[in-house]
């Protein structure tokens, strides 16, 4: 069941100390912090030993009727209703406050009775004396008999070390031998045997603490003391991400959830990886947890194992639900879990490869052999191909929301489950035949089995897809066909109606370019890129407006309703961006180390940004997304030689980890687009652009976009806290809101912005994440008043909509490009270039090509019927022999036709195309 908070709920200050009073998860963990206040310890020291002596761990309470979970990590405590309280707190406080509460509490006697408190010297005297005990015998492998330590004897050595800590000449004996080892080790003299004992600078000031006069608090005869309740969702969360703990289990389950099994087969692969135990230390920094694992699911209890006071049974289709939301919202693996993944993924594709490689070597002769029938026709049998990257099995990938779980005493159900009503298992369906997969398979390695000039002439060309069998799509031959450059700063001037003009020519010149299935010549290029979309031409679409009649009715016979409508809605964000503007930028990125890669540029408009591109980038490969159906076909004419998707950026499927550059001029406005995997951070459509980019652009990749002066002024820091988190701000720069004016007719403050993305997150929070008011008391990003050199002109407050509202004002003083260029030049940066594997040659080295998003990572392809293997964002030649390199070829051209065969039936091609193809 999912918990609702009364709306008359409050937290009492009460339920505050009951909480604080209960300790830890470890084991005496109240008496511990008990001893640290009686001797006497200041709040800093205090706030520290809190930090370490909590560690991460939950605790869940029942509260009159009232579901109460809190969480304790590195920033302190958190309180929440139901049964987590990381993601919804409705309380939190630091660690200076935790301990300023507890304190309080030890000073005001309510904290300890005087019954526990009394036992407090004895069990720090104990707990000090093991701490020495196992530093001598497992640490120094010594035996120091002068100070009560006897070989194989641990209980009559910890009762004499107990008594010479009981007083201070005792202390004093013990220090001394200490310092005596402390110094031998520092010297190099000895070792210490193991790592996990005690330092000597450790027990040196658990003795001097021992020495410390104690301080007297009030103490009651009785004092509640509450225990737990119920294991909190956090601490299941916690308990999952773990893994199976089998070696590399978090890793071999986090590669199967992104393989896309279904449902059935992951329960089945968690029950195997899992299998049947258990053990102690189930749950975060509780001493009393433990775990089992069997086939009815995973079972977390706290306590002992014949009376536990906290349990709950995790079925496995509740594991099943819960890792595959952990996994799709990035929280199964751990910031330090995410470092050692990708070493071992580095070390798996490694493998991969060379077996892959050595397979081949010997894979035909060997298949050469089994013959069978299948259909009539004598085939060569594949039992399996591909390597353990790349594995040509299907199924439907079914995505369906993750659930919570609930707790009703010991059973756990899912939010969209009844107590007491039984699970029913979905039916899976598979969409293709396995056998008619293998059978395809073979046949096609039948005609490819005789001689290697038999099987090059069977290969499928890498780009052409399944789209090529439809009919009445005519597609021109590129020939000669080039990529526009821009020469002209004018680019996009004028006055509306010069505007309106040189976009009707533009369309027109479109569509008899397309009636006549060619490109664009040099000449026809240059006035496609006089197009400047409609942003700030909306009186063209006013039929109100009678001094614009004419074009209204010129623009309503041209476009078609549905171009139009597009035309219509784009009146109000189609800010297309001056060749200055967009020089300066590049000018930043080319200072930073940028040649060659994927560039990605998600906004394109017609590709202004492309068109702009400096001549030292020019061989990188070029990926662009418009919405608009006119302005993107334009661009496509404009920039033939570039991957130009129309569409919007939302529907885009684009493998993360894949740009080098991502760069241009994002939307922005107050709405939003409809994207599942970044529903829940409900941002507006300028913020969406950046979160999704920064997806798609790999590890020390650059952002660069111009964005609304929102995304760092808005009050709220939520969004830039997100972006601080996978990213760092190289530098900004505010433009003034006459910067689109001239191009776009439109006054906007803007900022242009540089994000490196991080290679994992990280929790911080630098100054940029919050606002500040500056000398003049206008409030804006903490960035710009503390760089205001990077502000290009001056801020002032102006009426708006809202009331007063913050713009930049363009400086009349100097030249804008001028301006501009002095604050890009402050922002500095290096964009690293991709490592090639050490046995590449040079030459080798100088073929690498950025990746095709077509080819599966870590797979073969064939480009310009020479083999690559893609790795990340670069493909690489392979250097074999060419017998093997005749095998890829042959293993590359099965691939390609399984696949084109799974494409014509998945999207629903008529059987006698699909059988057409089965036989070609």
């Amino acid at each position: 069941m999912k918990y609702t908070m009364p709306a008359a709920f409050s937290l009492p200050q009460e339920t505050i100390e009951m909480i604080l009073r209960s300790g830890g998860g470890k084991q005496h963990s109240r008496k511990r912090i008990y001893a640290k206040y009686i001797e006497g310890k200041t709040a800093e020291s205090m706030v520290a030993f809190l930090k370490k002596e909590y560690g991460q761990t939950g605790k869940g309470f029942e509260i009159d009727g009232n579901p109460i979970s809190v969480w304790f990590d590195e920033y302190g405590m958190s309180i929440g209703y139901g049964t987590q309280a990381k993601e919804t707190p409705i309380e939190t406080m630091n660690w200076e406050d935790v301990e300023r509460h507890i304190r309080s509490m030890v000073e005001n006697g309510t904290y300890m009775d005087i019954r526990e408190a009394y036992l407090v010297d004895t069990e720090e005297r104990e707990r000090v004396a093991n701490q020495i005990y196992y530093f001598w015998r497992d640490g120094m492998d010594e035996t120091p008999e002068e100070i009560g330590i006897k070989a194989g004897n641990f209980p009559e050595s910890e009762a004499t070390l107990m008594e010479l800590l009981s007083d201070h000449d005792g202390r004093e004996k013990i220090r001394a031998i200490i310092k005596d080892a402390e110094e031998r080790l520092a010297s190099g003299e000895v070792v210490l045997k193991w790592n996990h004992v005690k330092s000597p600078e450790y027990l040196l000031s658990e003795i001097t603490d021992l020495d410390m006069e104690r301080l007297e608090f009030p103490l009651p005869d009785t004092l509640e003391v509450k225990q737990e309740d119920f294991i909190t969702q956090d601490e299941i969360d916690y308990a999952l991400c773990k893994g199976s703990g089998v070696f590399h289990g978090a890793f071999r389950i986090y590669d199967y959830f992104k393989e896309g099994h279904d449902k059935k087969e992951t329960i089945d692969f968690l029950k195997n990886e899992y299998g049947t135990g258990g053990g102690s230390g189930g749950l975060p920094g509780n001493d009393d947890s433990h775990h089992d694992y069997d086939s009815k699911g995973i079972r977390l209890e706290k306590g002992s194992y014949v009376n536990p006071y906290a349990k709950v049974l995790l079925n496995w289709n509740v594991v099943e639900k819960r890792l595959r939301e952990l996994i799709s919202e990035d929280k199964y693996l751990s910031e330090e879990d995410k470092e050692k993944y990708l070493e071992y993924k580095e070390v798996q594709a490694k493998a991969d490869r060379q077996y892959e490689l050595n397979r081949l070597e010997h894979a035909v002769p060997e298949m050469k052999s089994k013959k069978v029938t299948i259909d009539r026709r004598e085939c060569t049998l594949i039992d399996e191909w591909g390597t353990e990257n790349e594995k040509y099995l299907l199924g439907n990938d079914i995505e369906e929301r993750a659930l919570y779980y609930a707790q009703v005493n010991d059973k756990v159900f899912e939010y969209d489950y009844k107590p007491g009503r039984s699970e029913v298992e979905d039916d899976y369906i598979n969409a293709i035949a396995e056998e008619d997969i293998d059978r395809h398979e073979a046949e096609v390695f039948a005609r490819l089995e005789g001689t290697d000039d038999a099987a090059e002439s069977e290969v499928v060309d890498e780009t052409d897809t399944f789209q090529t069998q439809k009919e009445n799509i005519l597609i021109p031959n590129k020939g000669n066909a080039v990529n526009f450059s821009i020469s002209n700063d004018n680019l996009g001037i004028g006055t509306p109606k010069e505007k309106f003009q040189r976009n009707i020519e533009a369309i027109r010149l479109l569509e008899q370019i397309e009636s006549e299935h060619r490109y664009a010549n040099p000449q026809e290029q240059d006035v496609l890129s006089q197009y400047v979309g409609w942003g700030g031409l909306s009186d063209a679409f006013d039929e109100s407006k009678t001094n614009w009649a004419t074009e209204y009715q010129e623009l309503k016979n041209l476009l078609s309703p549905e171009e139009y409508r597009m035309a219509r809605e784009s009146t109000l964000n189609a800010h297309y961006t001056s060749p200055a503007i967009i020089r300066s930028m590049y000018e930043v990125i080319e200072r930073m180390g940028f040649k060659k890669g994927n560039i990605l540029e998600p906004s394109m408009g017609i590709g202004n940004f492309f068109g702009m591109m400096p001549e030292s980038m020019k061989e990188s490969r070029l990926y662009g997304v418009e919405l608009d159906s006119i302005t993107g076909r334009i661009a496509r004419l404009l920039y033939p030689k570039a991957d130009i998707q129309i569409k919007g950026f939302e529907k885009t499927d684009y493998p993360n980890d894949f740009f080098d550059i991502a760069i241009g001029n994002v939307p922005f406005g107050q709405y939003k687009v409809l994207d599942h995997a970044y529903e829940k951070n409900n941002f507006l459509i300028h913020d969406y652009f950046f979160a999704k980019t920064l997806d798609k652009v790999r590890p020390g990749g650059v952002v660069a976009f111009i964005t609304s002066k929102g995304t760092m002024d808005k009050a709220s820091p939520e969004v830039r806290r997100y972006l601080a988190q996978r990213a760092n701000l190289l530098g900004a720069v505010r433009l003034p809101n006459t910067a689109f004016k001239a191009n776009a007719g439109t006054e906007v403050t803007s900022d242009i912005l540089f994000f490196q993305k991080r290679d994992r997150m990280v929790v911080r929070e630098p100054e940029w994440v919050y606002l500040e008011e500056n000398d003049a008391g206008i409030k804006m990003n903490s960035y710009f008043v503390n760089h205001p050199e990077q502000i290009v002109g001056k801020m002032e407050l102006v009426s708006g909509p809202y009331g007063m509202e913050s713009t930049c004002r363009l400086d009349e003083s100097r030249p804008f490009e001028e301006q501009l260029k002095e604050a890009g030049g402050r922002i500095t940066g290096t964009i690293d270039t991709l490592e090639l594997e050490p046995e590449l040659d040079n030459e080798l080295s100088k073929q690498s090509i950025p990746a095709d998003p077509n080819v599966k990572n870590f797979s073969y392809a064939l480009v310009d019927n020479e083999v690559y293997y893609r790795e990340n964002s670069v493909m690489k030649p392979v250097e074999v022999s060419d017998t093997a390199k005749g095998r890829i070829r042959g293993m590359v051209a099965i691939r390609n036709c399984t696949q084109e065969l799974i494409d014509m039936q998945l999207n629903e091609y008529g059987d006698h195309e699909i059988e057409k193809n089965r036989k070609n």
